[in-house]
């Protein structure tokens, strides 16, 4: 919802990246730290929390995570086949040329 609340001031992936890097300890105080750093407005930020107006927008991701049985982060699908947990630019670059190669 935080990450949502962000996306509303044009902030999304620059609150989201922050947010996996800094996941302990995840909570109100951590979500404001966050909005506070990036300079968005701290009372739109804080009313959209308590609307929790992004709360559908999450639970459709979430029920469509659960469809997909996805049950890591990340979790990539790649010619159909599930990747699961932090990969680096080498280890995908090597999946994308095994699917190249083998054509």
């Amino acid at each position: 919802i935080a990450a949502r609340c962000a996306d509303a001031q044009g902030v999304f992936w620059s609150y989201h990246d922050q947010l996996f890097a800094a996941q302990s300890p995840l909570g109100a105080t951590l979500y404001q730290t966050l909005a506070d750093g990036l300079g968005l407005d701290s009372k739109k930020f804080q009313t959209c929390l308590t609307s929790s107006e992004p709360l559908p927008r999450v639970r459709k991701a979430f029920q469509e995570g659960l469809a997909l049985s996805i049950t890591a982060t990340p979790t990539l699908f790649i010619n159909g086949e599930r990747h699961t947990g932090g990969m680096t630019f080498n280890d995908l670059s090597a999946i994308v040329r095994s699917l190249t190669t083998t054509k």
